[in-house]
């Protein structure tokens, strides 16, 4: 039984999880004493490190300029200059996070609604697909149809967005906006596979976080809501009656009154 309302809290969760860390990055800057705390732990994790190789290299580590006054305020001074820049790219690596985040529980939810579907309606699965007789004879009916299921799940999840828009109107009786939300949810995967595959450090905006919010919400949300309708014994949306969708589903005729 799969509730919408549970992924929900998923995304949810990962909306206040990394809005807490902004907060907290932010309590940091608003802290002189937290900032010095910081410094002086980066030149002790420098004189360990010095030390640790003067043992290797038979040198005495305080002659080394993390040892000496001059050379300590110089290298403290140095990472104060270069702070707020490190600082930003925190801020970003947590927006990359998020968004990462965001499509990795979407993308993996679409996959549990479309297996929850073709358990729930078997019928829905691709008719001309040929399965070799030996293996039909000698693997039990559940175990075989769990293994196809899976497949025909799999080979979906790598097919293009028009194509899932397609198969979920045409094969699952599942609407995707009318395809009016391809156009938003393009963006949103392009910019997820240039942080993967392209650049590491490209900057995320708030409107890219807003445009992932809203793709990641709407698409499942809608989902669920049809999917309830057209199978209750294996969705639901919380304990919210689905009376709106239904009609709005008789309206389009995906089902009849």
């Amino acid at each position: 039984m799969i509730d919408g309302q549970d992924y929900i809290s998923r995304i949810t969760a990962i909306s206040m999880q990394t809005d807490l860390a902004l907060k907290a990055l932010n309590g940091f800057l608003g802290s002189q004493e937290a900032i010095d705390s910081y410094l002086q732990e980066e030149l002790e994790t420098t004189r360990k490190f010095t030390e640790e190789a003067a043992k290797s290299a038979n040198f005495d580590p305080k002659e080394h300029w993390a040892f000496s006054d001059e050379g300590s305020e110089k290298y403290i001074n140095g990472i104060k200059e270069t702070l707020p820049n490190r600082l930003e790219e925190v801020i970003n690596r947590i927006n990359q996070n998020k968004l990462l985040l965001l499509v990795t529980v979407f993308e993996s939810f679409m996959k549990d609604i479309h297996r929850e579907i073709l358990k729930a309606n078997p019928k829905a699965l691709k008719a001309d697909r040929q399965i070799p007789l030996g293996k039909i004879v000698t693997t039990p009916l559940e175990e075989l149809l769990e293994e196809e299921i899976e497949r025909e799940v799999q080979s979906l999840d790598r097919k293009t967005i028009e194509q899932k828009c397609e198969y979920f109107d045409k094969r699952l009786n599942i609407d995707w906006f009318g395809g009016t939300i391809i156009p938003l949810m393009k963006p949103v995967l392009e910019l997820r596979n240039k942080i993967i595959h392209e650049d590491p450090d490209i900057v995320i905006s708030s409107n890219d976080l807003n445009l992932a919010h809203l793709v990641t919400f709407s698409l499942p949300i809608a989902c669920v809501m049809q999917a309830a309708v057209l199978y209750p014994d294996a969705f639901k949306w919380g304990d919210h009656k689905l009376d709106g969708m239904k009609e709005i589903m008789e309206q389009q005729g995906r089902i009849k009154t």
